[in-house]
Parts: structure tokens; C-alpha cells; sequence
């Protein structure tokens, strides 16, 4: 169990997706998909795609 006094909540979501070819590089797409976690309100929420970080501006 970790310490949450000396280590902060953090949410980490991974997203995979398949690798688009041709014309779907050039028109942006929408996926849906929901999430429900219980965390204090400070905890950060790390976002990676295909395990790479998404930039924080492009949410």
C-alpha cells in the first residue's frame, strides 16, 4: 500500500488505438468511450496514447 502523504494520487489512463492509413490522417477522429474512478480532487490525471503522453492543451 502506498503512502499517500509522501505520494500523490495520480490517474493514469491508457488508450490504445490502431494506427490509421490514407485520407483518415487528414480528418480528425471522434471516439467515445467513458471512465469512472473515485480519487481525492487533487489527483492528477495523466493521459498516455498508445503510450505516448497526450499533450494537456489538445484535451
Amino acid at each position: 500500500m502506498l503512502d499517500e502523504s509522501v505520494t500523490p494520487a495520480i490517474i493514469r489512463v491508457d488508450l490504445t488505438s490502431d494506427d490509421d492509413e490514407g485520407i483518415c490522417l487528414e480528418i480528425p477522429e471522434t471516439r467515445s468511450f467513458s471512465i469512472s474512478v473515485e480519487a481525492d480532487e487533487s489527483a492528477e490525471i495523466q493521459v498516455f496514447i498508445n503510450g505516448l503522453p497526450l499533450d494537456g492543451d489538445a484535451v
